[in-house]
């Protein structure tokens, strides 16, 4: 069986990001497995991490069929401005440079064979008022790959 190298897939999402037209000189940073970033200063800013990987239970062992298995990448952006609105936009921003990037190439550099699914969650910390002018949002990226055996 040829199972998912999640590094290969990381790596080249962070390369699909790093060099689309919609993200060159955007981001101060783009980084796969490094602690998600603390500091606004360093905004915008743009995490890749691999969460899990699926393979499908009724596919495996058996060696005349090929077999699915899904990885899940989770993309943290942010974005940091003046007031809680001019954050909310500039994240907002961001994450549609991303997505953009991300739609121009549903295989991650051929990575894997095609992208299922994507989920969007907004956060900033919300015990502090003053963290409102620094804004994140968690893209989840569900890809699907098959391989013959």
């Amino acid at each position: 069986m040829n199972l998912i190298n999640t590094a290969d897939v990381t790596k080249a999402l962070v390369k699909q990001l790093s060099e689309h037209p919609e993200l060159l000189g955007f981001f101060k940073g783009i980084e796969r497995g490094e602690y998600v970033n603390k500091d606004s200063a360093r905004t915008p800013w743009c995490g890749v991490y691999r969460t899990e990987v699926h393979y499908l239970p009724e596919v495996l062992g058996h060696h005349s069929r090929s077999w699915q298995a899904l990885l899940t990448v989770k993309l943290v952006v942010q974005a940091h401005a003046a007031t809680g609105p001019e954050a909310e936009d500039a994240c907002e921003e961001a994450v549609q440079r991303v997505l953009t990037a991300v739609l121009g190439d549903l295989t991650a550099l051929t990575t894997m064979e095609m992208l299922k699914s994507i989920d969007i969650e907004y956060s900033y910390d919300e015990t502090k008022s003053e963290t409102i002018d620094f804004q994140w949002a968690f893209i989840t990226l569900v890809y699907e790959t098959r391989s013959g055996i």
